[in-house]
């Protein structure tokens, strides 16, 4: 969801354009482009400060490890929370433990993970909101939501990417998940004190994942990371961009593109500039860092 309530992206770009003239050299499609170099520009330069607004959360997801119930008559027992497929779409492993899985009961709908497994067409479950008596199952999906192998790629994330990228993993399995070096993690132990452990690690485009040895699988993974500002294609989107001082920063930006366009020179007023990071600094963080806003100006002049 884009951070800004007020702003769509027909009122920023005709706040930032009143007064520039002549726009006919400038296409409908250009002009979303234009608008959303801006936001990702401030949103990134920003990120230090703002990188909570853009905190997302995402489950790690394969479409080829899901599953489903084809046939119909499965049921559900309360006392074991049992599931028992009619017609499971592929035989259910010990490798779906800790896969998402959500089914349902006559008009209600209900989510857990795998707890353990029990035949090829029956697991438990462990977590989640569960049926309170036994039922009929009208449909189950177990999601792909354990990685297959010892890797993730994150390179269809929409991850704000930068020096000071903040990535956190979650797993259904354990409370244990540390980040570490590429070193560490070559010489992880799975034993011991680590047997109940998941580490890993950023290379590229990649997270490498190792768990302990008292782990079957590394459960449903969820990433919570900064997410690039979203772009916008339509007049009725809206900016991504927290509402006050960073959506004028922005219209501000703006300004400079489009002149750039028009003339080929880009102008940015400093003065205002200076005075809107400032104003940001001492919203935030209750003091004014005249080296980070020296460094800040840079960066969008």
């Amino acid at each position: 969801m884009a951070q800004s309530k007020y702003w769509t992206a027909k009122s920023f770009w005709h706040e930032a354009t009143r007064d520039a003239g002549n726009l006919d050299n400038i296409g409908r499609y250009e002009r979303f482009d234009l608008i959303t170099r801006a936001v990702q520009h401030i949103g990134s330069t920003f990120y230090d400060l703002y990188s909570n607004f853009y905190m997302t959360e995402q489950f790690c997801y394969d479409t080829n490890l899901s599953k489903r119930e084809t046939g119909t008559g499965g049921t559900y027992t309360t006392a074991t929370k049992t599931l028992v497929l009619n017609s499971p779409s592929s035989s259910i492993t010990i490798n779906d433990i800790g896969k998402l899985v959500t089914f349902s009961i006559s008009t209600s709908i209900y989510y857990s993970y795998i707890y353990s497994y029990v035949s090829a067409s029956s697991f438990t479950v462990l977590g989640g909101v569960l049926p309170s008596a036994d039922g009929t199952l009208e449909d189950v999906l177990i999601l792909g939501t354990t990685p297959s192998g010892d890797e993730i790629s994150i390179v269809d994330m929409n991850v704000l990417m930068n020096a000071g990228i903040k990535i956190e993993i979650l797993t259904s399995e354990t409370a244990t998940v540390r980040e570490v070096s590429l070193k560490e993690y070559d010489n992880f132990s799975t034993g011991g004190r680590n047997k109940k452990t998941i580490v890993w690690c950023l290379q590229g485009t990649n997270i490498k994942l190792k768990k302990g040895s008292g782990l079957s699988s590394y459960g449903t993974l969820t990433m919570r990371f900064p997410r690039i500002p979203y772009s916008v294609t339509l007049d009725t989107d809206y900016i991504d961009l927290p509402d006050g001082t960073p959506i004028e920063l922005g219209i501000l930006y703006l300004k400079s593109l489009v002149k750039q366009r028009i003339t080929g020179k880009k102008e940015i007023d400093e003065q205002h500039a200076r005075q809107l990071v400032s104003s940001i600094y001492t919203s935030t963080s209750g003091m004014v860092n005249e080296e980070a806003i020296k460094d800040k100006i840079t960066a969008i002049m």
